[in-house]
């Protein structure tokens, strides 16, 4: 199988994650789907960062799920900026945290709708005994 080097996220990918482009000198686009759509993407994404040993999760919203995951993922290899996980990264390793999409809205939709239901799903994470990273 043949792989290639996302010039974006910097990631190795197997090369049927990069879009034809009969130019290039290997014939497909130097930048993975993932990135190429992130740039275009304009819908709001509830994401979660879980530690799957810990049963903790850090939540939040974003409208760039590709380049949030990318920054997400190198502080979790250089030292992330809450502390709490910082720490339980450097107990757990890397490996004990893995993102979810817990729900995506249109780009129309009002902050206030997005930030109502980002409480809701913190609400729901605590009804299921998780503790948060957020408050």
């Amino acid at each position: 199988m043949k792989y290639k080097i996302c010039i974006t996220c910097k990631e190795k990918k197997s090369i049927k994650h990069f879009g034809i482009l009969s130019k290039s000198s290997d014939g497909h686009r130097s930048e993975c789907k993932e990135c190429r759509q992130d740039e275009t993407a304009t819908d709001w994404v509830v994401v979660g960062l879980e530690n799957e040993l810990k049963k903790k999760t850090f939540v939040t919203f974003t409208s760039r799920f590709g380049q949030h995951k990318r920054e997400q993922r190198s502080q979790l290899h250089n030292g992330h900026r809450n502390s709490n996980i910082k720490r339980d990264a450097a107990e757990d390793g890397i490996e004990a945290f893995k993102f979810k999409v817990y729900k995506t809205f249109p780009s129309n939709t009002h902050k206030s709708v997005i930030k109502k239901w980002v409480a809701d799903i913190k609400n729901q994470l605590k009804i299921e005994g998780k503790e948060l990273y957020n408050k």
